[in-house]
């Protein structure tokens, strides 16, 4: 198994909260999470520190999981992730100050299950070795000695190391070494750990294996998009199996956006909420669908915006994409895109071809 870390900032005029709102609420949800080789995926949103000023390295973090080196070089030539993915990049993320990360994952305190909205807070912990130190020897340092005194820190609920894998040393240095994942139940207990007398052992202990201005940590929260649980991928026709009735599902998240435009106790009782949360309570309410069926319908009516009403290009600079920013994103397709559309026009987006509407 291959664990992927995207590290990734924000493109120049846009902040980091409109950074991670439209990485976690659009760019993951309806491109990123269609390409078919991916059996999970997180994105992680960053949290500041205490002191912290100045620009951060990242404002957050991707995670995708691959079965093997196969489907991941596979998952980059999809079509997926040419004519999806990688065109909507620069709408919110520069290029040039990303950094992606292979690893395997060594998992030292497995800790509670992995559940979607848990609310814990996650420390991510990067490391170099230390000049001279052989790479062997940095990797059972980190998994014997220092992982010892990792497990020492109050309140540390799940804890899994990262090592870089070994392709990445092919032709140079890795640019760095190890991913450390740091998992408590708040982010007051991942700052309580931070400021324990452990954690002095711990920085102490970085001083012998690693080279310390290379040692950087993020506290984040996590945002499943994929997962927690794998979802099935068939290689033989290089698709997920998805079996669903989609035009019925499409049809329930269209009548899911009619009542939040038709009612503001509706559009206030889910604008605040997040993903996951919205499925959840929806599918409570009778609306049935899925991300993937949500994102479908939603390209769908705003490309019809964007290219026939507004006669704009599907980039950054159109007209509807800037009215995103400093909107919650439910308050958009709201009020933005809804409500540019007949009952008719809506409904004759997500009928399947060659069916008539009326």
């Amino acid at each position: 198994m291959i664990h992927q870390f995207i590290f990734a900032y924000p493109r120049p005029g846009m902040t980091e909260a409109e950074f991670q709102r439209y990485w976690v609420e659009v760019h993951a949800v309806r491109y990123a999470s269609k390409i078919p080789q991916a059996l999970r995926y997180l994105v992680n949103t960053r949290i500041a520190l205490p002191g912290e000023s100045g620009d951060p390295l990242w404002c957050g973090v991707g995670e995708f999981w691959f079965e093997s080196e196969k489907e991941r070089i596979e998952s980059l030539r999809s079509k997926e992730y040419l004519q999806g993915a990688v065109p909507d990049e620069p709408n919110w993320s520069a290029s040039w100050r990303g950094l992606t990360l292979n690893t395997t994952d060594h998992t030292i305190r497995g800790g509670p299950e992995e559940t979607r909205d848990n609310g814990m807070a996650k420390l991510l912990v990067l490391s170099t070795r230390r000049e001279g130190l052989p790479l062997d020897r940095f990797c059972s340092y980190c998994l014997d000695t220092h992982a010892v005194k990792v497990l020492e820190l109050p309140g540390l609920r799940r804890y899994r190391q990262g090592h870089v894998q070994d392709g990445a040393y092919a032709v140079a240095e890795a640019a760095l070494d190890c991913v450390e994942q740091l998992w408590f139940d708040s982010v007051d207990a991942a700052l309580a750990a931070q400021n324990s007398v452990q954690q002095d052992m711990v920085r102490a202990d970085y001083r012998l294996f690693a080279e310390g201005r290379y040692v950087h940590t993020m506290l984040l929260r996590e945002h499943w998009i994929i997962g927690p649980q794998p979802r099935a991928y068939d290689d033989q026709r290089n698709r997920i199996r998805i079996n669903r009735e989609e035009s019925v599902s499409q049809e329930s998240f269209l009548e899911f956006l009619s009542a939040a435009h038709a009612s503001d106790a509706v559009l206030a009782r889910y604008n605040h909420r997040n993903l996951g949360e919205v499925l959840f309570r929806a599918k409570n309410e009778g609306f049935d669908f899925t991300a993937d069926e949500a994102a479908d319908v939603i390209g769908k009516l705003e490309a019809n915006v964007i290219l026939t009403k507004d006669r704009d290009p599907i980039d950054g600079s159109s007209r509807l994409w800037r009215q995103m920013f400093g909107r919650r994103y439910l308050e958009y397709l709201v009020t933005r895109v809804v409500d540019r559309h007949t009952d008719e026009e809506l409904r004759s987006l997500i009928a399947p071809r060659g069916q008539e509407v009326g």
